[in-house]
This record gives C-alpha cells, structure tokens and sequence, in this order.
C-alpha cells in the first residue's frame, strides 16, 4: 500500500531507537487524521521473499487486532527497499525506559503502579494467546506506554515478528540499558536445538518482565550469553528483589519454572 506520511519535526529528534528491524522513527500519519505515529523500517538488509511473505500475514493479522493493551498497526508497505510498519506512537516510551528511570519500587503507591502495569501485560498477552498469535519478543523493550485517565498504560509491541526479525538482524545480543535482546528474556526450552516456541515460552517472557517490574533492572543484568544460556538452561533464575512482594514473586517463580507444562497460565495470573 502507499503511505501517506510527513516528518514530525524535520531532525535527528524524529529518531525514536533501532534494533534488529532497524530503525524506528516519528512520523505523521496523513490518512489518520494527521496523528503522530512509529514507523518501523527494515533497514539493515534486503529482506527474502520468504520473509516478506512471513511479514505480509503478521502484518494483516496484527491489523486485526483491537485491545487496549496491545499496539494498533495502522498500515504497512512491503516493496524494497521501503519495508516499514506504521505504529501507535508511544508518547511515554518503553517500560524499559520508565524503570531505567525510576528503578525498583518503593512504597504502596509506585508498587500500585506497577502491579497495575503487570496486569496490563498480562491482558494484552491473553488477547494475543486467544487470537491465535505468539508473541516471541516479550520484554520491557517491546512495552510501550500510553496516556491513560490518571496513570500509564501498557501495550504490547512488536509481536510475532521473530522470523522478520532473525532475517534482519545479526542475531539474538544481550540486554543493555541503551538496546536489548531476547537472551535475557528466553525460555529455557528455546535454548535447546530441538525447543519450540509456544504460549508457554511467552509465559516465561512475561514472568522476566515481571521481574523488572518488581526489581527495576533487567533479567541477568551484566552476563554474557554464554553464561546466560547456562545458567537459565540448569534452573537457575533470578534472586527475589529486596522489598518484593511476596503474592507477586510467587506469580513471577510460577511463571518461570522450567518446564513449560508447569507454567501457571495467564488466567491463573490476573
């Protein structure tokens, strides 16, 4: 399709992030009422055929969804080299950049805040789960935060793009306060040749995000990949975070054990 769109601003400002797509800028969205909105663009190689195709049926499918907790697609263009998506645009960020601001909570207002928030991705993930979708990317990265009445809300973003994903980028990197990966948020089933991605691998996602929430840094912060892989692979995971609340850490061990069928289920979490 074509895409009606006009620079937001005209500077380097316009720039939102890049990741394993490439780069995310801020736009305007003519056939949208003149809204500001991300455009993704898959920048860093050509993408396959194959791969275009895989991106065309996620894009109709993520065009499909309305729920309030996971990010509309307003539209699309599939003709290299301007391959891009057209997105909410996210005034208040990422999660990731919420808690890299704040850190762990404190206190029964920032911890209200924050189970709030925990139930939205937890909502946004059930919508997805029962319109047949995965996520694959589930992190704080992939949370994006709106205005709502009186607090933040969250949206799920960039779900079911991972074979998009894995064509455009070099390959899964370790998590960073200035760009993340997947390693730090990977089921332990999906370090293993023969492990497939299912509900329950976004569970475990989930459960990581959970994590941050509650300590206000990201999963195994400062390891490397190798060490990572190992440790996750064994049963190891994360300390609780000091002043966590015990309900919510139960939530979190309940979601992350290592077998997939042990998991608790997202209707068990809200």
């Amino acid at each position: 399709m074509a895409l009606d769109l006009k620079s937001a601003g005209g500077g380097e400002d316009d720039v939102l992030g890049a990741g394993g797509f490439g780069e995310v800028t801020k736009m305007r969205w003519v056939p949208g009422g003149s809204i500001d909105v991300a455009v993704k663009r898959i920048l860093q190689r050509k993408p396959s055929r194959k791969a275009l195709e895989e991106l065309r049926r996620e894009a109709e499918a993520m065009h499909a969804m309305r729920h309030p907790n996971v990010i509309q697609l307003y539209g699309a263009s599939l003709t290299p080299p301007h391959v891009c998506l057209v997105l909410e645009f996210a005034p208040h960020g990422s999660l990731m950049d919420l808690l890299e601001q704040e850190g762990a909570p404190s206190g029964r207002t920032k911890w209200r805040e924050r189970l709030i928030l925990a139930s939205d991705i937890v909502k946004g993930l059930t919508y997805l789960h029962y319109r047949g979708m995965l996520h694959l990317d589930i992190k704080s990265g992939n949370v994006l935060l709106f205005d709502g009445k009186s607090r933040h809300v969250a949206k799920l973003s960039d779900f079911g793009l991972a074979y998009i994903k894995n064509e455009t980028s070099a390959g899964s990197t370790v998590a960073t306060r200035t760009g993340a990966g997947t390693i730090n948020w990977k089921a332990p089933e999906l370090f293993r040749k023969t492990g497939k991605a299912t509900k329950r691998s976004d569970i475990y996602s989930c459960s990581c995000v959970m994590f941050e929430l509650a300590s206000g840094t990201i999963p195994w912060d400062g390891e490397g990949p190798g060490e990572i892989a190992g440790m996750v692979s064994v049963g190891e995971r994360p300390d609780k975070p000091e002043g966590c609340i015990d309900a919510f850490w139960d939530l979190i061990e309940a979601g992350w054990r290592a077998t997939p069928e042990d998991r608790i289920s997202l209707a068990d979490s809200l």
